[in-house]
């Protein structure tokens, strides 16, 4: 995979780690989600500014700085993360806020 699909993956796992019917199984896909981000990170990180004008251009479209909608907005993550923290807290009252 690339750096651009990893950074999209990443984003696909964290919005399905919503959907997930158990803690358990949310858990996991945001494991799953931070791996690709990292990787993601270390590729941007070893191409720094010698990148080609294609992994410009793929990266620019991953995170939606090129032409077309980012796969997701700062809006859809917040409410990503309030949605997985009223689940854990819905499991376990005890969860910190």
């Amino acid at each position: 995979m690339t750096g651009p699909e990893h950074y999209r993956q990443a984003e696909r796992l964290l919005a399905a780690a919503i959907h997930r019917e158990t803690i358990d199984q949310t858990s996991v896909r945001i494991a799953e989600a931070q791996v690709h981000a990292t990787l993601a990170l270390a590729a941007a990180t070893a191409n720094g500014r010698s990148a080609s004008t294609e992994d410009a251009r793929a990266w620019r479209e991953a995170t939606g700085g090129g032409q077309g909608k980012p796969p997701t907005t700062l809006s859809d993550r917040t409410s990503a993360v309030q949605a997985l923290r009223k689940r854990a807290q819905e499991a376990d009252p005890d969860t910190p806020r």
